[in-house]
This record gives C-alpha cells, sequence and structure tokens, in this order.
C-alpha cells in the first residue's frame, strides 16, 4: 500500500482524536512534572503514548517519530487557530464551531496568513482539549474564547 495512503489512514479524524485524548490523559497525570507545564513528554510518556495508541486504534504501524511529528504538526495548527482568534476583530461562534469576522478583517488577516483560509467556515478539530493540553506551553497563556 502507499505509505502516503497509509498516513492518511493511521491518521484518520479518530484516530487523531485517540491520540489527543491519549496525550492529554498523560498530561493529566503528570500535574506535578515539567510535562503539564511545558507540554514537552519526557521518552517515558512518548513510549506510554506509542503503546495506548496502538492498543485504542488497533494498528500497528505508529513510531516514535511519526507519532512526534504529528504532534508538532498539531501544535503548528493550534498555535495558527489561536493566533488567528486572538486577532482584534475575530470571535467565536459555538453554535456554529466557526469564526465570526468581517468580510474586510478576514481578507487583510488572509494576506498574512493564507494557510488561515480553512478555519473560515471550521474551527479546529478538537480545539477544546488542544487547547488544555497546549495553552499553557505558550507565551500569552491561556486562551480565553471571546464572547460572541
Amino acid at each position: 500500500m502507499d505509505c502516503t495512503l497509509n498516513d492518511l489512514e493511521m491518521w484518520s479524524y479518530l484516530n487523531t482524536e485517540k491520540f489527543i485524548h491519549i496525550m492529554v490523559e498523560v498530561a493529566r497525570t503528570e500535574e506535578a512534572t515539567n510535562s503539564k507545564k511545558s507540554r514537552q513528554f519526557n521518552d517515558i510518556q512518548w513510549h506510554e503514548i506509542l503503546k495506548e495508541l496502538g492498543v485504542r486504534t488497533g494498528r500497528i504501524g505508529y513510531t516514535l517519530p511519526k507519532i512526534r511529528e504529528k504532534f508538532t504538526r498539531i501544535k503548528k495548527e493550534y498555535r495558527a487557530f489561536k493566533h488567528m482568534l486572538d486577532t482584534t476583530g475575530f470571535g467565536w461562534d459555538e453554535t456554529s464551531q466557526t469564526v465570526t469576522v468581517t468580510d474586510d478583517v478576514w481578507l487583510t488577516y488572509l494576506q498574512a496568513h493564507p494557510k488561515s483560509a480553512k478555519f473560515r467556515n471550521q474551527g479546529l478539530d478538537h480545539f477544546e482539549e488542544l487547547d488544555e493540553l497546549l495553552s499553557s506551553s505558550l507565551a500569552n497563556g491561556a486562551f480565553a474564547r471571546p464572547n460572541t
């Protein structure tokens, strides 16, 4: 099977959700350690995450480099989405799970951040858990969603 297709299947929405759940669980159990404060996982935690991911997905083929790379991509997406929401003029509609922004503000923002276009009609998958997992490791502190 094609490696790219295998990666797509490996990181399906459901499997990504399981991966994030596992990382949140590990972070919650490590409250008193650096992991909870900086959202860095040590080698023992990465092995625990890898093992549990295989159990919960029933898939083999996950490796430490693959899950670390996925975590890096997830953090990048989270930061881009959070930055957008923290920008003046952006809000959040809880009901539709979409950003609220005027067309003028949106077009101006996209000129500087073209990869954010995907967020116009949908939010970031698993945002609530990602916010719990990653917000304390960002310079701006915890994220508070704007009231709409």
